[in-house]
């Protein structure tokens, strides 16, 4: 967020202090869940893809659930970023906008 332009809403969900800039890490804590979602996907999608479609496999089908819930996960997780993300491009483009217009009245001056 560019200086001057004031907090975000209250309970608006952004992965950086909303008082000033993202920092260049920002987005790491997001992404590393991302990729602990995937991970967790991965193991469960292989024992769901490997049982034994002859008979029942309570294993298997526990795995497939954790398979849908780390789905779960990144899709939040992403969705959460996202939206941080747009936020602060439109932060940003809101303050570029202000200084240009301050550009061309001083240049009309």
């Amino acid at each position: 967020m560019s200086a001057g332009l004031g907090p975000l809403p209250d309970g608006f969900p952004v992965p950086w202090d909303s008082r000033g800039p993202a920092p260049a890490d920002a987005f790491d804590a997001p992404l590393s869940a991302i990729r602990n979602h995937a991970e967790d996907a991965a193991v469960s999608l292989g024992i769901w893809s490997r049982r034994d479609g002859s008979r029942p496999d309570a294993h298997a089908r526990l795995a497939a659930n954790s398979a849908v819930d780390a789905i779960d996960g990144m899709l939040r997780e992403l969705y959460a970023l996202r939206s941080a993300l747009v936020t602060e491009i439109r932060i940003s483009d809101d303050a570029n906008g202000a200084r240009v217009d301050k550009m061309l009245r001083e240049a009309g001056r």
